[in-house]
């Protein structure tokens, strides 16, 4: 027993010399900032538990929610892949490429009518042709009022041959 008590001895002294070794100054000053810390930590959850509280249960709601919705959700997301392969197929390079082909004719054409002496710039900036139909439009009006007024003057209808056959008679 005397022996298996020196062994014992011994092996404590260097246990404890091991536990001297490691907790040196540094190491308990290091360790006492540690437990300050875990302390402060312990202290700002005790203070915001409601907090903490509030956030698992609207969690645990938006997880319920999440789960009666499933369906809708991947229907959505069924849907929006849908969407995404009829993107694919409408060539919309192509398109784009068609309309900016299209709006540099028509830019084209603009600037030809802009600059140049023919027909289209001249009825863009000459009035003569407006203030010639104008005239030609009240000519007009005023030849289908007078038409109005005197109808007989204008037609001379016969169903059974009035008139003309009267001429022949008077010949």
């Amino acid at each position: 027993m005397k022996d298996d008590l020196a062994g014992f001895l011994t092996t404590s002294d260097s246990v404890m010399h091991a536990l001297n070794l490691l907790l040196n100054e540094k190491n308990r000053n290091n360790l006492t900032h540690s437990l300050e810390g875990l302390s402060e930590v312990a202290a700002r959850l005790s203070k915001n538990s409601n907090a903490i509280d509030t956030i698992m249960r609207n969690f645990d709601k938006a997880s319920r929610m999440l789960g009666r919705n499933t369906g809708t959700i991947e229907r959505a997301i069924n849907d929006f892949a849908a969407l995404g392969d009829t993107l694919s197929t409408l060539h919309l390079s192509q398109t784009l490429s068609e309309a900016q082909e299209a709006l540099k004719k028509a830019n084209r054409l603009l600037s030809t009518i802009n600059e140049g002496n023919g027909t289209a710039q001249q009825i863009l900036t000459n009035d003569t042709l407006y203030n010639n139909l104008q005239e030609a439009t009240v000519r007009i009006n005023r030849i289908l009022d007078e038409f109005e007024k005197h109808p007989k003057k204008y037609i001379n209808l016969s169903i059974f041959g009035g008139k003309e056959d009267k001429k022949k008679k008077n010949q």
